[in-house]
């Protein structure tokens, strides 16, 4: 493949993006972004390094279109390694930020500590050397505005919205949805506490989970204690006719199985069914001791289910939460509650931003501590 390759100099990477895609179109990829070792206020930080496709590539295809499986498969090995190179360049940024700015290397160790991963590490504080400023500007600012600008920045990335169900919807009905193990049928229990026998309002629970011996045994159990009503719905057919039988009921209370990868295919059914009653609202169940990158991986694979709201369970059980705030920040999806043990219904709370901002860097403690 014949490339061209230029590099371009400016204050920031960003600033150098911006310049690149202007003057060499969209199609640029970029390479490589190093610090420049010998640099003062003012005067430009990074080289960042930004490949052309040669022309002949790109003749060949726009005319030499080739169909097939043959012409996919190397669609996605390009997309693949491109996915490597801007990973590989994202870590090596994360690095480079901890170098060149050794006023901002304690926040850097705060934030890997508390389950950042390194790609969110270099973009939240180059944001906030981008707001400290350079030069006289920038010496006049105390280590403490670092950690309050820091604090400001992951406080606007992280989005909460309490509560369950649609909220045009005459009736609430809530599926949960998530990998095994991460705690959805006692979530749902305390969500039957919280916003069903609490206030009064009548409420069905409602197991999907059949294929697993004794899997609805406990939600059955639940049910009898709270004295709600029970259902085990074995296929999609039969919750279809649980849900017009209990129209009268304002809160609907489903709980799913944790499929495993290799049960895609019985969760897109699932799936197929929550999306064609409007009124059915899908929450993703994460476990907080997750790490990251799997954390990830399972709100990629769960996105199947089209869930609209995050739930994040076993936070007494974790030894960090950024990794959790991380997740939740990449999925865009908003936070309803966060749940910290076993007990019915006391360990849940609705999440607000400033409650994940304390947990994501540590039990609450001070950011201006942090950047001392």
């Amino acid at each position: 493949m014949n490339a061209t390759r230029r590099s371009y100099f400016a204050s920031t990477v960003e600033a150098a993006v911006a310049e690149a895609r202007m003057e060499l179109g969209e199609d640029t990829l970029l390479v490589e972004a190093r610090p420049l070792p010998d640099t003062g206020p003012g005067k430009v930080c990074y080289e960042v390094i930004f490949e052309l496709p040669g022309e002949t590539d790109l003749d060949q295809q726009a005319v030499g279109h080739e169909p097939g499986i043959g012409h996919l498969r190397r669609e996605i090995s390009s997309l693949r390694q491109s996915l490597s190179q801007v990973t590989a360049m994202l870590r090596h940024l994360a690095a480079a930020a901890y170098r060149a700015h050794s006023d901002l290397a304690p926040m850097a160790a705060r934030l890997a500590d508390a389950g950042f991963p390194p790609e969110l590490v270099a973009e939240l504080l180059n944001r906030v050397d981008r707001r400290m400023g350079y030069g006289g500007q920038r010496a006049a600012l105390e280590a403490g505005d670092a950690g309050l600008l820091l604090a400001a920045e992951i406080h606007s990335r992280i989005r909460t919205r309490p509560g369950i169900g649609m909220e045009a919807a005459a009736r609430k009905v809530l599926v949960l949805a998530g990998p095994p193990g991460a705690g959805k049928t006692t979530t749902l229990a305390k969500l039957a506490v919280t916003c069903g026998v609490s206030p009064g309002i009548p409420a069905v629970l409602i197991s999907t989970d059949s294929h697993r011996v004794g899997a609805a045994d406990q939600l059955r159990c639940f049910a009898a204690v709270l004295g709600l009503p029970f259902v085990q719905a074995q296929s999609p057919g039969a919750l279809l006719r649980a849900l017009d039988e209990h129209q009268n009921k304002r809160l609907v209370l489903i709980d799913t199985p944790g499929y495993s990868p290799r049960e895609i295919e019985l969760a897109r059914e699932w799936s197929r069914v929550f999306s064609s009653r409007r009124e059915i609202e899908v929450q993703l169940v994460l476990n907080a001791t997750t790490h990251y990158r799997d954390l990830r991986g399972a709100a990629a694979r769960w996105s199947e289910m089209l869930p609209s709201r995050l739930i994040f369970t076993h936070l007494d059980e974790a030894a960090c939460h950024g990794g959790m705030v991380a997740c939740a920040v990449e999925s865009q999806l908003p936070v309803s509650y966060v749940c910290f043990g076993q007990a019915v219904p006391e360990d849940i709370e609705e999440a607000t931003s400033s409650r994940m901002l304390d947990l994501a860097l540590g039990n609450g403690q001070s950011l201006r501590a942090a950047a001392a």
